[in-house]
């Protein structure tokens, strides 16, 4: 329902300015909103209907505010670039999110090799301290030596500073 409202907005606006204003953008909007919410294959499809809404809001705009074009397929040409940058932005926004998904697997991951505070993200290192990853990352010295025969849990109790 949203998409719908979001694509008619964008049509609304778009038919009752006049073609100098160039709102083309806000048909990013349900673009976005579709890719997330179904997927690449919805998007595409998505990119396409915003394409040809501009298009036609683009003729009815330049018909009813008298403009006129040097050549009859400058609006095709227009529909054809607008529709490549939205097909570009979706495929950008893929990647954008794969690779936040991959992150977020890699996080997980980590999550539970590594013994974690689920309440304020501390670790617990094998001297029996909780340190923030903050900390360690900057100044990994700090960490006393491995000890021969260190044994961690494997489910760690939450760190004292969590309980504040």
């Amino acid at each position: 329902m949203a998409i719908a409202l979001a694509f008619a907005a964008a049509y609304s606006i778009n038919h009752f300015t006049p073609p100098d204003l160039n709102v083309f953008p806000l048909y990013l909007i349900p673009i976005g909103l579709t890719l997330f919410n179904f997927g690449f294959t919805w998007a595409t499809l998505a990119c396409l209907l915003a394409a040809l809404l501009g298009f036609q809001a683009e003729l009815v705009a330049a018909s009813t505010f008298g403009r006129t074009y040097s050549f009859p397929w400058i609006p095709l040409q227009v529909w054809a670039v607008r529709g490549l940058v939205y097909l570009l932005i979706t495929w950008l926004l893929t990647l954008h999110t794969r690779s936040r998904q991959i992150a977020r697997h890699r996080l997980d991951t980590l999550k539970g090799l590594l013994p974690l505070c689920p309440d304020c993200g501390m670790l617990l290192c094998h001297d029996g301290q909780w340190r923030s990853a903050e900390a360690i990352d900057a100044d990994p010295g700090s960490l006393p030596p491995l000890p021969e025969h260190g044994c961690q849990p494997s489910h760690p109790p939450a760190a004292p500073e969590a309980w504040r």
